[in-house]
């Protein structure tokens, strides 16, 4: 049981005081300027190749969430040095290495205070296809976005990899990038771009720079919240944020309160935090926060949208919901499944090809049961109703989750097309049927 209901208007002074400016520094030499009190690695979950290196960065966030790098002041410590090592030497600091096959949790340690563990997984499988997040985008001038590359191994396992493949745009007079992903829009038009890593190259995206320093009018919005919170005080909230408007929304906090005895105010500190990184015109994008609270059962929250007042909105009176939640609670309205993955290759050696899907319900409504069936070396988009090559039933897909599927199929085909169905027999009400389909020319190993 949930439910979700507006609060309106805005409470004053929440998401409309000045903008609380972030601290970036280098060497730790900005960190005796705040009060940290909690310590975050980026990235936080990767998957290292035998041999290779990553550099991670550690950030100390202060209770006014402004920030400072402290990736050179921390002591950095690995649980397992036989699989991923960390260094602390000079001009190394945070350089992570993959050692050994195995899974690794890595700490950075400052002034008492230790981050929230990173996961290393250090893998000797074979790199596969790429991938970037958002698919296309839509960003004003002298704008900013951050984007996220995705690996996908041999193995079967998918991981972040944006700070260790290599952006690549079409026209830098367009956008740049950093490494890491950060995209900024330099001028006017249309352009491509692409990540490699290790002669794997993921598909282009397009991005498109507009206007003059504005994509367009933002109106952010709460359009609903799915939360679950299990017996060892353990809770997440799903919420789903709406961009009601023509603009890009970008870098922008979401914030969660459990249990408030009164409504919060300007200035008191959430229960749970989380930054949405891009919303386009338009669209959706789902923020997961995670708290503790006393236990399962039923629990209120409030939560606020923009809460620091970083977008300039068209209303700013639909930033704030309240919602409460008990264990296996369900969301309302339509479930949306979506293919956000389609990829494989044929092992000549062993005379099967390997197909991954990925799917995802991106709304917080939970979805029934369904088929995705995969069709082998064919070159018509298969319909409703069509049973593939190979096929596999999803028994439920809650809201905001991800089902991970390999389908194995006996034979193999250089370079030819495949397809994939979700939901191939149309038993799911989807507020959306038209992102189901997908190809995939098969590559050979």
């Amino acid at each position: 049981m949930r439910r979700l209901v507006r609060y309106s208007p805005l409470l004053i002074g929440i998401g409309c005081g000045s903008p609380k400016e972030s601290q970036t520094d280098t060497g730790g030499a900005g960190a005796s300027s705040i009060e940290v009190i909690g310590i975050l690695i980026t990235p936080d979950e990767l998957i290292v190749p035998v041999g290779s290196t990553v550099q991670l960065e550690a950030t100390g966030l202060s209770a006014e969430r402004s920030s400072v790098d402290l990736t050179d002041a921390v002591e950095w410590r690995s649980d397992s040095s036989a699989v991923a090592g960390v260094s602390n030497n000079l001009e190394e600091e945070g350089l992570l290495s993959g050692v050994s096959g195995g899974v690794s949790t890595i700490v950075a340690v400052f002034e008492g205070i230790e981050s929230v563990p990173a996961r290393v997984t250090v893998t000797d499988a074979e790199l596969s296809s790429l991938s970037i997040s958002p698919p296309s985008v839509i960003v004003g001038l002298g704008e900013s976005i951050q984007l996220t590359a995705e690996a996908r191994f041999s193995d079967g396992a998918s991981a972040d990899a944006s700070s260790q493949v290599r952006w690549i745009t079409g026209d830098a007079g367009v956008v740049t990038l950093e490494s890491g992903g950060l995209l900024s829009a330099e001028g006017g038009g249309t352009t491509s771009i692409y990540v490699e890593w290790a002669g794997v190259e993921s598909d282009p995206i397009e991005v498109e720079v507009v206007g003059s320093g504005s994509s367009g009018d933002v109106d952010l919005s709460i359009a609903d919240v799915y939360a679950t919170a299990d017996g060892s005080g353990s809770l997440s909230a799903w919420v789903e944020v709406e961009n009601l408007g023509d603009g890009t929304a970008a870098a922008f906090w979401v914030d969660m309160w459990i249990d408030p005895e009164s409504t919060p105010s300007f200035g008191d500190w959430p229960d749970a935090y989380s930054e949405c990184e891009y919303v386009g015109p338009g669209s959706t994008a789902t923020v997961l926060l995670q708290g503790y609270t006393s236990g399962a059962g039923e629990h209120e929250l409030f939560l606020v949208v923009d809460s620091t007042d970083d977008i300039s909105e068209t209303s700013e009176s639909n930033n704030t919901a309240w919602a409460d939640t008990s264990t296996g609670g369900g969301g309302t309205g339509d479930p949306n499944l979506v293919l956000s993955y389609f990829g494989g290759y044929s092992d000549l050696e062993e005379e099967v090809t390997y197909y991954w899907v990925d799917v995802t319900n991106e709304t917080t409504a939970d979805s029934v049961g369904f088929y995705v069936d995969v069709y082998h070396n064919t070159y018509e988009e298969p319909g409703i109703g069509m049973t593939g090559d190979e096929y596999v039933r999803v028994t439920e897909l809650g809201g905001g989750q991800t089902e991970y599927i390999e389908l194995i199929y006996e034979g193999t085909c250089a370079g030819c097309e495949s397809w994939t169905l979700i939901d191939s027999f149309d038993e799911v009400d989807e507020s959306n049927e038209d992102d189901n389909t997908g190809s995939y020319e098969v590559a050979t190993l």
